[in-house]
């Protein structure tokens, strides 16, 4: 669905789209002191993952030429796999 809407409205406004929505949801979990609350940040977050990660990769794609295409994916994923292993790590010292 979010690569249907990258296709027709194009990618960058769907990359700020999703940014801007997942700066919604973190900062009104940080924010939340009710359970449904953080439910909800959580839900938006999760939409606007959907809506960036298909639309970065899309957009990689677009300016990778044949050659360059799967080490641009490969980064990508490399970048979203090191941010789920640094960032648990580095949030106790964040507080």
């Amino acid at each position: 669905m979010a690569g249907n809407f990258a296709d027709r409205y194009g990618r960058k406004p769907l990359i700020v789209l999703g940014l801007s929505l997942f700066s919604l949801s973190n900062f009104s979990a940080a924010l939340a002191d009710d359970l449904m609350l953080l439910f909800v940040s959580r839900l938006i977050g999760g939409i606007s993952s959907a809506a960036l990660v298909p639309s970065i990769m899309a957009y990689a794609a677009d300016i990778a030429t044949n050659e360059q295409r799967t080490k641009a994916m490969s980064y990508i994923g490399a970048s979203m796999s090191s941010g789920f292993i640094i960032g648990p790590g580095v949030l106790p010292y964040v507080r």
